[in-house]
């Protein structure tokens, strides 16, 4: 068989056909009767003149008619052109364009008055011109074109003559004309029944328009090559009754069924289970489903829903297809259940999928279908941009290559050489990856959209739209728009909706926040529309909606719905509570968290309040209302009415207020600048402890003001202008009144800056103020480099963060308000508040959580550890991606934890599985400004907390979660206790190499942002990374909120201890598991792996993939004595001080075998060998087989049981032995009879002759024996 007229022709005497439904009734067309009317039409087409090869376009809904139409096409060489009857804008354009790839067509419509219906006052010029043309080449057919007649000439086509031209349904735009020959089609076709598994017996039922391929490829043309009968509705009447499908299928038993997404949907809207009183479905086997991305959950709730009327569940039958491929490029199994496919939904394309197995994790999961594998004669590959071929489980384009693939497109060689590759492939514009060979497919190409750096699916996020709760909005549509100011694509929704705008906004804003927090994305529009443009198989046409978005026409949407929102803010603007409590606190949240005022039933956790902001809470509510309050209650009672609640129930404290201090000529130190003190003076004068910044200044800056502006700061903050000395035993710290600073300028090129940046960064001493520095670096006129550097005993981090924001201010030109507390005023009230009663209890908590063995974290070193603490270090950056710091932000909110007992947790688990230990101590830095008025103060205020954790892997990861959020709200309560204190507590034995209590620290810094990056002046100041050559700890991780949304990492670790590569491979690791924890926080700690895939792969199979190249019949001493030629004066074994080349190793060896082989050594003889590791040893192992034996090692300290066994249980004769040993072992083996060969002395080893000997036996000869330990 080679054409589809053959084809026919076969069947003309077939008892089986065409039943088309039409309503209430049912009409049957015998495969013989349909070629004598499709006979009898090409006669009158051939009387008016049509001739083979002329292009045939007909717009026909009458199944029937298209039918009849087709095959007179067929039988008489014409090439038909199907298309949609529709009249609809879209269909008319696609008309026009698929006219003008034509080069002799002809019109089919069924009624005269179907042109009319195209013909209107909106109509451009273009189009009416084309439809005055297109009616001098238009047939108008009907019944009468059914009719009997005399047959016409029939054609017999080759198999690579075009059967019809298949256009694309215009999903994309632009409709492009498949060729498909009766040799693609045949091909598939074939494939279709026997991966289907279809027979004569079979018979299949479809409503799908036969403009489509499933219609008209799968659901007639296959059936004809089975044999089967075939049922046919068309689409309008299941729109209309979309339970007759069902209801047909149960009457006649179909067998063979097939609908896309939306069919099931539709069906299951408007059915009612008395509709289906006796249907019995039990006769269907299988229902194809395909067209578009096939939904898991839709197809389980559809068989589900069916299974009560006999619906097998396993006769889901997901499958891909295209045009291009003559419809079928993938099938399943037939009766395998649907295999549901959950991965990673921030998979990004050509990356490597992660599979999602916990339902738990639905939030994280993309869900979709497997497909299966590819049909007979077809083949598939993935691949990324560039056409290189992607691996498994990594998402690329997918390809598809053999017979049934057309040759490109009808006169379009553009768009062919754009498709076809030079070797054959067709790119589809499909995304997939493969998957133990078969195929999941992700999406259109066109479809995806790239929002913040990720790859976002635009049905996934329809299914999660019409998943809410409600269920009001279930039919939606998802695209994208570039946003140029953005400059990435924003995600538009459109539903359809004919109420009120008014009433259309608040779902408009459910659906914002339903795509927040299940997918993690900002959506900029969710517009209504009265109806979605799709094509005539469902597929949605989400371009069109795209370029309508773009062109404005739904400026007037956007308008109303800003002005709802604007006016729903206004109206929702906090009211004052009439409670004076509440009152206060909304004050004071409002001041304290930098927002306007606040409702008192907002959440606070929902504003984004963080550890420092929660602790400034709890100072502010303490100071003003005299009571005791945790930062614990803060996460318990969020909101301003339980706070006020709260404040009523609590206890009174007396009030604790920093004062103006008194004028001395010395000030004592805090206990954080003692520590400081303290470690700098034990490691030497070294820069340990120095802050540096260095900022690139672009436009022309004005050093002057740059100068003038550094100089008020260091006169405004009198920890700049303070010096440190040594009184009588105690360090103090001076307020000099008159200090000297100047900004240094220095000429310096690109090159040189790295040099300069390091000069520049100095030790301080200490006893001399200003301890403070500045320099301008001019590198060209309008390019410079401000290095700024200060030391930890005057400054920390938040201190930092002012003095930049200062000196912006300062730059301005504009002025700055008195600094409210200066640093000695805080250093003497916090020395007064250490010796009060209250401090007790801070006390009893720190001694509490510390009585138990205090552990030390066994890391594996790279270097032994030096007996004095070094700090000399380097630093890997690298970064947590913005996807997952979304999901770690979802997580810390769904668990009601801080972001920091996240990363702290996670940290506690990576040290866990590097060391092994359940008891593990990790810092935390205290930023120690508890109270508000200490907020613009520049000082050392810095505390230090030993957060302890017991960590058991069996147990869920949330588990250690939850505990840490409250070891660590505990330690927030109890920070007042300096670091010094609670060490001296402990009384541990001191460890001059190490820490006191941790060696490891992660400090997340969401007090301020880490980068600075602003304009003032006309100049921009950015900040750059100075490299760092210090290390404080073991290893200290620094994580800062980027300014993209990502947290930026760095990794600070002690160069004495760690190198590089470890570290790198320890960051990675983290940053790995953190992504795991992300994706899987519900896992038990003991299946999260800290290892990726690649890394797994490489431990597993990389490391171990030591198969080499060989030659087989070579043997291990024939190597040995081809080494030997070729280098015998080089060292082949060596041993502390003793050594032997190769030739003087060769040649012993064949002495001691000469020797062997006269006691009768032969292939297969075992030998054993009882000595130490030595010379003799290497050299009696060398001649056993040179002599043709194996050996049998056996260590000298064996029990003699065993080695008595081994010897008697290997047959082993002769024993191979040294001096220091003989005696020993005939003592210990007395009752064993064999020869014992002393090798140390030299009569052991006989002969003179020392050349090689002939060689006895080849490589498949036994070499050595191994007995195992028989632990077992």
């Amino acid at each position: 068989m080679t054409s589809l007229v053959e084809l026919l022709l076969i069947r003309r005497d077939s008892a089986k056909g065409i039943i088309f439904i039409r309503g209430g009734k049912e009409e049957t067309l015998s495969y013989g009767e349909l070629l004598q009317r499709s006979s009898a039409l090409l006669r009158r087409i051939q009387d008016k003149g049509l001739q083979r090869g002329c292009e045939i376009v007909f717009l026909l809904e009458d199944q029937e008619l298209f039918l009849t139409w087709f095959w007179a096409c067929q039988l008489g060489g014409m090439i038909p052109v199907p298309l949609s009857a529709s009249a609809s804008e879209e269909n008319k354009r696609k008309l026009i364009k698929v006219f003008q790839k034509l080069s002799s067509p002809y019109l089919v419509i069924e009624d005269e008055r179907f042109l009319g219906q195209w013909s209107d006052e909106k109509q451009s010029e273009e189009q009416v011109e084309f439809f005055t043309k297109l009616r001098e080449m238009t047939w108008v057919t009907g019944k009468d074109d059914l009719c009997e007649g005399p047959p016409g000439e029939i054609h017999r086509p080759q198999q690579d003559d075009l059967a019809f031209i298949q256009f694309s349904s215009g999903s994309t735009g632009d409709p492009k004309g498949v060729m498909l020959t009766h040799s693609n089609l045949l091909t598939n076709m074939k494939a279709i029944v026997a991966c289907s598994e279809a027979t004569n017996n079979d018979s299949s039922l479809s409503w799908m328009p036969l403009t489509h391929d499933m219609g008209l490829i799968g659901f007639h043309l296959t059936p004809l090559l089975a044999n089967m009968d075939q049922y046919l509705m068309s689409t309008a009447l299941f729109i209309q009754h979309p339970t007759m499908w069902f209801q047909k299928a149960s009457d006649h038993r179909i067998t063979t069924l097939a609908s896309p997404n939306f069919g099931y949907n539709h069906f299951l809207n408007y059915y009612k289970k008395n509709q289906a009183v006796g249907w019995d479905l039990s006769a269907v086997r299988l229902i194809f489903n395909g067209a578009e991305p096939i939904s898991a959950r839709l197809s389980q709730q559809f068989m589900e829903e069916m299974g009560s009327y006999g619906l097998r569940s396993n006769a889901a039958f997901p499958v891909y297809g295209m045009a291009e491929a003559s419809l079928a490029v993938m099938f399943p199994p037939v009766d395998e259940p649907l295999l549901e496919v959950r991965i990673d939904r921030e998979t990004a394309i050509g990356e490597l999928v992660k599979e999602i197995f916990e339902e738990s994790s639905e939030l994280a999961a993309l869900s979709f279908v497997d497909v299966g594998m590819p049909v007979n004669d077809c083949q598939i590959q993935i691949c990324d941009d560039g056409g290189n071929l992607l691996p498994e489980k990594t998402i690329g384009e997918i390809q598809i290559k053999g017979p049934n693939v057309t040759s490109g497109y009808y006169r379009d060689p553009i768009s062919t050489d754009k498709t076809i590759t030079v070797d054959g492939w067709l790119k589809t514009g499909d995304l997939g990856f493969m998957r133990n060979g078969r195929l999941v497919v992700t999406g259109r190409k066109k479809d995806i959209l790239f929002v913040n750096g990720q790859n976002v699916y635009p049905h996934d996020l329809e299914q999660l739209i019409e998943e809410m709760e409600g269920g009001k909005l279930r039919r939606v549509a998802v695209c994208g728009a570039f946003n140029e100011q953005l400059q990435t694509d924003e995600i538009i929704v459109f539903a359809i909706y004919r109420g009120s705008i008014q009433s259309f906004a608040p779902l408009a804003e459910t659906v914002e926040r339903c795509i927040r927090e299940r997918a993690g994305h900002e959506v900029g529009w969710v517009l209504p529309v009265k109806q979605l443009p799709k094509t005539t198989s469902g597929k949605l046409q989400r371009y069109i909606l795209a370029e309508q978005y773009q062109s404005g026409q739904f400026e007037q949407e956007k308008e109303a719905l800003r002005q709802i929102k604007h006016d729903a803010v206004q109206q929702c603007e906090a009211e004052w509570s009439e409670d004076e409590t509440e009152q206060v606190l909304q004050c004071i949240c409002s001041d304290v968290l930098n927002t306007g005022p606040l409702n008192v039933d907002d959440s606070l956790l929902d504003i984004g309040i963080n550890s420092l902001k929660a602790m400034m809470l709890v100072s502010a509510v303490t100071e003003r209302f005299g009571i005791q309050f945790s930062i614990r209650q803060i996460y318990s009672a969020p909101t301003i009415r339980e706070l006020a609640n709260l404040v009523r129930t609590s206890e009174t404290e007396s009030k604790s207020v920093i004062g103006k201090a008194e004028y001395l000529p010395y000030y004592p130190i805090t206990s954080s600048q003692s520590r400081v003190y303290m470690q700098e003076q034990l490691g030497g004068i070294v820069t340990t402890y120095n802050i540096p910044v260095a900022l690139s200044v672009s436009g022309s800056i004005d050093l002057d003001r740059v100068g003038q502006a550094l100089r008020t700061l260091v006169s405004r903050h009198e920890s700049l202008h303070t010096s440190f000395h040594n009184l009588n035993g105690e360090v103090v710290q001076k307020i000099e009144d008159q200090v000297s600073f100047a900004l240094d300028v220095v000429n310096g090129n690109e090159q040189e800056l790295p040099e300069l940046v390091e000069r520049f960064v100095r030790p301080f001493e200490l006893s001399k103020a200003p301890i403070f520095r500045a320099q301008a670096i001019r590198v060209v006129e309008d390019r410079h480099v401000l290095l700024l550097d200060t030391h930890h005993m005057v400054c920390d981090g938040i201190s930092l963060n002012v003095l930049i924001e200062e000196f912006i201010i300062l730059y301005k030109g504009e002025t700055l308000g008195a600094v409210p507390i200066q640093y000695k005023d805080y250093a003497l009230w916090s020395i007064r508040e250490q010796s009060m009663e209250r401090m007790e209890r801070h006390h009893s908590y720190w001694k509490k959580r510390l009585e138990r063995p205090i552990p030390v974290l066994e890391m594996i070193l790279d270097h032994i550890r030096p007996t004095e603490r070094t700090f000399e270090g380097d630093q890997i950056r690298l970064s947590i991606p913005v996807r997952t710091v979304r999901r770690l932000n979802k997580l810390s909110s769904v668990y009601g934890v801080t972001e920091y007992a996240v990363l702290l947790s996670i940290y506690t688990l990576l040290l866990h599985k590097y060391t092994s230990q359940t008891d593990i101590i990790i810092g935390a830095l205290m930023a120690g400004r508890l109270h508000t008025e200490t907020s613009k103060t520049v000082g050392m205020f810095n505390n230090f907390l030993p957060i302890r954790q017991e960590v058991h892997t069996e147990q869920p990861f949330i588990d250690l979660l939850h505990k840490t959020n409250d070891t660590l709200l505990d330690a927030y309560d109890h920070q007042k206790m300096p670091f010094e204190e609670i060490v001296a507590n402990c009384r541990l034995v001191q460890d001059r190499s190490r820490n006191p209590l941790f060696d490891t620290m992660l400090i997340f810094h969401n007090q301020m942002d880490r980068k600075v990056d602003f304009e003032g002046g006309g100049v921009r100041f950015s900040q750059l990374d100075i490299p760092c050559t210090t290390s404080k700890l073991d290893m200290k991780w620094d994580v800062f909120p980027g300014t993209a949304g990502q947290l930026d990492c760095v990794l600070e670790y002690n160069t004495n201890l760690f190198r590089r590569e470890t570290m790198e491979r320890f960051a990675e690791r983290f940053v790995q598991l953190v992504e795991e924890v992300a994706t899987h926080p519900e896992r038990t700690m003991e299946k999260l792996e800290m290892m990726s895939l690649e890394e797994k792969e490489q431990l597993l199979r990389g490391f171990n993939d030591t198969a080499a190249e060989y030659r087989r019949e070579a043997t291990l001493h024939g190597l040995f004595e081809e080494q030997t030629y070729q280098q015998p004066e080089k060292v082949a074994w060596r041993m502390d001080s003793s050594t032997l080349t190769f030739k003087e190793l060769n040649e012993r060896a064949n002495q001691l075998a000469r020797r062997l082989r006269q006691k009768g050594v032969r292939a297969d003889v075992i030998v054993a060998i009882v000595m130490e590791r030595s010379a003799e040893m290497m050299v009696s192992l060398l001649a056993v087989l040179k002599a043709g034996g194996a050996y049998l090692p056996i260590a000298p300290d064996f029990p003699a049981e065993r080695m008595g066994y081994m010897l008697q249980d290997s047959g082993a004769t002769i024993v191979l032995t040294q001096d220091k040993s003989l005696s020993e072992l005939r003592e210990k083996l007395g009752s064993w009879h064999g020869e014992w060969m002393n090798v140390s002395e030299k009569s052991g080893y006989g002969a003179e002759q020392v050349d090689n000997l002939e060689p006895l036996g080849d490589s498949r000869q036994l070499a050595y024996v191994i007995y195992t330990s028989g632990s077992t």
